[in-house]
């Protein structure tokens, strides 16, 4: 049986159809500013994995990231911001090359989230919300193919065992994301620590979720623990659904389509596809491009 990745698996989850057509190539046409915000939490991640990378090392040497002085820190800031930068930039190029156009108000948009991503490393690197007894094992590593390619951000060694964690990025924190918990039960969350111990062997059960805000350049970390019972529930639930995924991938099955077309977020992005344009691809192009993959699924160029 095939394992898909937590972002796969949960797109078909939420509708079969919205998957396959993802699958295909098909984006939402979009212009302006509004394409870069995920732009921004890539650079952001970038940025952190070479700073945990950093302190990785210190801690390999027997050392403590509270021991490094304000200089060198300020260092590391800066080497994170290049990086944070870089992959700023190349985002935006492969936008453009997809036939995405960023149109008027970008320049501006742009140095105001280049201003949010030096803000939020600078603030990270000089609080680090991790304890300093706690010692990072791994950053970005891929579980590989058999494990659904799943990539945590951060596997550490905290008081009680191995833990994950998890980056988000956020431009502000409204009252309704205050209040409002989407971890708890989170598919990625529990793929990440379930197949953790296949990696690690040993239990992983704990995540951590960073949020970083970045218009004030705030950062919060927030435990959760899961059950051994929960972890085997989850894979117990999901199992079918990958062996239904891979069946209509080999084209031994059907995608069917979701009763519901929106979220709390807005209607689904292929609704006008599915609805209006009945997958004419002719008449799909109106609201849509086309984009080129590779063989695992890493986009190419506009098609």
């Amino acid at each position: 049986m095939k394992v898909y990745s937590p972002s796969q698996t949960e797109r078909a989850m939420s509708c079969p159809m919205k998957n396959a057509l993802y699958n295909e190539g098909w984006r939402t046409r979009k212009t302006g500013p509004g394409l870069l915000p995920m732009e921004v939490g890539k650079a952001i991640a970038a940025g952190l994995g070479v700073y945990n990378n950093i302190r990785k090392g210190i801690e390999s040497s027997g050392r403590q990231i509270d021991t490094i002085d304000a200089k060198l820190k300020a260092d590391y800031a800066k080497t994170a911001m290049d990086v944070g930068f870089t992959f700023l930039t190349r985002g935006m190029d492969e936008i453009e090359k997809l036939g995405y156009i960023l149109g008027n108000g970008a320049e501006e948009y742009i140095r105001t989230i280049k201003d949010r991503i030096g803000k939020s490393l600078t603030s990270y690197i000089n609080n680090d919300p991790l304890s300093p007894k706690w010692r990072i094992v791994d950053v970005e590593r891929t579980y590989g193919p058999e494990y659904g390619n799943a990539r945590p951000d951060l596997v550490i060694e905290d008081d009680f065992g191995l833990a994950v964690v998890d980056y988000k990025t956020k431009s502000a924190l409204t009252p309704k994301y205050r209040t409002e918990d989407s971890y708890t039960e989170s598919h990625q969350m529990k793929h990440y620590c379930c197949f953790g111990e296949a990696i690690y062997n040993r239990p992983v059960q704990r995540f951590y979720i960073c949020q970083i805000i970045t218009n004030a350049g705030s950062v919060n970390l927030k435990s959760y623990e899961y059950s051994t019972e929960a972890l085997l529930l989850w894979r117990q639930a999901t199992e079918p659904f990958w062996q239904y995924m891979e069946q209509v991938e080999k084209g031994e099955a059907l995608p069917w389509m979701a009763s519901n077309h929106e979220t709390k977020y807005g209607p689904c992005e292929f609704q006008r596809a599915c609805f209006s344009h009945r997958f004419d691809q002719d008449l799909m192009k109106s609201d849509y491009i086309l984009v080129e993959k590779d063989t695992n699924g890493e986009v190419l160029a506009k098609a």
